[in-house]
């Protein structure tokens, strides 16, 4: 299930959308651990509650609060991420360089209602807080539900 929107919006969207075969494809990667991930999922508490992909974190974003939408939280749990993840290189083998932290960087993945309105504003307000890797999961929960269900966890 693909979002259908037009090329003009498409053109100010700074991340890639993946499909959900690719979002499994990092979850593999993850767990192998040549990756680090976390998916954040945009939903209503209600509908996270309902259900969700398993080890999704609940950022409910509501398309009325876009222009006023705060991603500071989300950020604290990439910051969390991050840092763990450069102590425990630290620990192995020494100072970290720049590189090396741009890599440790979780990658993002969004997933909202499937309308992609809101991962997209999401999204984009990750990017401009240098969030180096962020895409949007398309067609959103609906496209998880259908192509992987037993991925979700529900209520």
């Amino acid at each position: 299930m693909l979002c259908r929107l037009p090329i003009e919006q498409l053109k100010q969207e700074l991340s890639p959308r993946i499909s959900v075969p690719d979002l499994l494809v990092a979850r593999h990667s993850a767990a192998c651990g040549l990756l680090r991930l976390l998916v954040a999922d945009l939903r209503s508490a209600d509908a996270y509650a309902a259900g969700h992909l398993v080890e999704s974190v609940s950022f409910p974003v509501r398309l009325r609060d876009l222009d006023t939408l705060d991603v500071g939280p989300l950020l604290a749990v990439l910051l969390s991420q991050q840092q763990q993840q450069q102590q425990q290189q630290q620990q192995a083998s020494g100072p970290t360089t720049v590189q090396q932290q741009q890599q440790a960087a979780p990658h993002v993945v969004l997933v909202d209602d499937g309308r992609c309105q809101l991962a997209a504003a999401v999204a984009n307000r990750l990017v401009y807080r240098y969030v180096p890797h962020v895409s949007i999961l398309s067609g959103g929960y609906d496209a998880l539900h259908a192509d992987a269900p037993s991925l979700l966890e529900r209520r």
